[in-house]
């Protein structure tokens, strides 16, 4: 199977590992919870800010592969980015409207949104360097995405957490769903700095660097391990047939097959 399709499934199964737990873990639910209705808005916030991580993380994945990239972009990947970014406009918009309906979200609904200047500023310096070889690209801005989107899922995460210790004050249940939608996403964010990782060196028609080993093996350390903390804890959730039942389908997908390939991305990384 050619590298670009192996590349193209793996992305698949990771992006819909954390969808997919989080929306049967219960966000339904969570809406109509006998807490009050601060706690539901607190809950809307919640589920806004698990699908902006998975915006900014799919987002900070093309785009540190692409500056690292040997060759110009065409014009599929331009018109990818361009979805994509809007697709991250889209959930910020949403992100922040829903934190400042929250009486725990306020404070962090302008930490987002005085953000959004230097995301905007990055985007500015990528896409022109995107349309270029990487011989005529500045050496700086294949190192400058990483920390911005870590910074702005850093804003993204203390919002987290806030949502997360008062959805436990109102309704423990609510506290031990959340946790269980935060871990999946955790271990998307892992599963992508291991494909980050893999699709730089063979997007640049090179071997894996001892670094790029490195971070993937970790990663692969990380994902299993997280892995691993999802099924305790649901395992502890009374009364959640649909989250066991997601739980089996997710493993079966990811931890099969698309694992498989994943590794198949390493080797020939590694080989070059």
């Amino acid at each position: 199977m050619r590298i670009k399709v192996l590349f193209s499934l793996v992305m698949l199964g990771i992006a819909g590992l954390g969808g997919g737990i989080a929306t049967i873990a219960g966000l339904e639910q969570w809406r109509t919870s006998r807490a009050a209705a601060d706690a539901v808005r607190t809950t809307e916030a919640a589920a806004t800010l698990l699908r902006l991580t998975e915006r900014l993380v799919i987002e900070r994945g093309n785009y540190v592969i692409r500056m690292n990239a040997s060759g110009a972009a065409e014009a599929d990947t331009i018109g990818r980015l361009t979805v994509i970014k809007a697709d991250t406009d889209a959930a910020l918009a949403t992100t922040i409207a829903s934190l400042r309906a929250s009486a725990s979200g306020r404070d962090h609904a302008e930490r987002l949104q005085a953000a959004i200047p230097t995301l905007t500023s990055l985007r500015q310096a990528m896409d022109p360097a995107a349309v270029l070889p990487l011989a005529q690209r500045d050496p700086a801005i294949r190192t400058r995405p990483q920390a911005v989107y870590d910074q702005m899922l850093g804003h993204v995460t203390a919002a987290l957490n806030d949502s997360h210790r008062a959805l436990t004050r109102t309704d423990g249940p609510l506290g031990d769903l959340m946790l269980v939608a935060r871990l999946t996403w955790d271990l998307r964010d892992q599963a992508s700095r291991r494909i980050v990782a893999i699709a730089t060196a063979l997007n640049s028609n090179r071997a894996m660097t001892p670094a790029e080993l490195d971070t993937a093996t970790v990663a692969s350390r990380l994902v299993d391990a997280t892995w691993a903390r999802v099924k305790m804890v649901a395992g502890l959730i009374d009364d959640t047939p649909r989250l066991a039942a997601a739980i089996t389908e997710v493993e079966a997908r990811y931890f099969g097959d698309i694992t498989r390939q994943t590794q198949a991305l390493i080797d020939a990384g590694r080989a070059g």
